[in-house]
């Protein structure tokens, strides 16, 4: 928090890191999931602003972002940042240091599109947290028994990196196994919740997983 209160950043940058602090320290999780619109809502910031925000927290890489999952790069030593200067005192009162002009160096476009993904990197690996395999092992097996499927090779790549982000956002298997179970129930009975249980995956598992926890899906 200490590097924060002396970041160099805009007031956009402070309400959404805000927001983002509030959702994951503030319930004790590293990440989770958060919807544009709660950062409308919760920043009063437009969705426009909201974006280009994010978009450049990212390339500072102040936060991690992976779809809707977020979480706070606490290695302040990784920061794309200015750095702030002491201010030196004479005699006429306080004169701020100024940093000298640097001129970018211009790269080429295969260069420059290389270095643009780098600096962008948010795949699932840019993010550090442990991965559970007994857990993801049982939830797996479960899944392949309510949806009365067997998964080979390039199949589980896709469900496995869902059932991961689920993971990341403080999830147990717990949690994961009994939405499933609900969502299985609901497509025997032939009840429809929308979309969502017509053809139920692990994506929409991943995506209704903090409402059904809340308590919010119904028929």
């Amino acid at each position: 928090m200490e590097k924060l209160a002396n970041l160099p950043a805009n007031g956009c940058e402070f309400r959404t890191l805000l927001v983002v602090i509030r959702k994951t320290y503030g319930y004790q999780k590293k990440a989770d999931i958060i919807s544009l619109s709660q950062f409308v809502r919760s920043t009063g910031l437009k969705r426009a602003n909201v974006c280009r925000t994010i978009k450049s927290l990212v390339a500072k890489r102040l936060l991690y972002k992976e779809e809707n999952l977020y979480k706070i790069n606490k290695n302040w030593e990784e920061w794309v940042v200015a750095k702030r200067l002491p201010s030196s005192q004479n005699e006429g009162g306080v004169v701020a240091k100024r940093l000298p002009k640097v001129v970018a160096k211009r790269l080429h476009t295969k260069e420059r599109k290389k270095q643009n993904t780098k600096e962008t990197d948010i795949s699932p690996a840019a993010i550090p947290v442990s991965f559970p395999q007994k857990d993801y092992e049982l939830v797996i097996a479960e899944y392949m028994r309510l949806k009365g499927v067997s998964l080979k090779g390039k199949e589980f790549l896709p469900v496995k990196k869902h059932i991961k982000l689920i993971f990341e956002s403080e999830r147990t298997k717990e949690d994961i196994i009994r939405c499933m179970k609900w969502f299985a129930e609901a497509a025997d009975s032939g009840e429809r919740l929308l979309k969502w249980t017509e053809q139920w995956n692990m994506n929409t598992i991943r995506i209704k997983l903090p409402e059904f926890l809340a308590g919010k899906l119904d028929y």
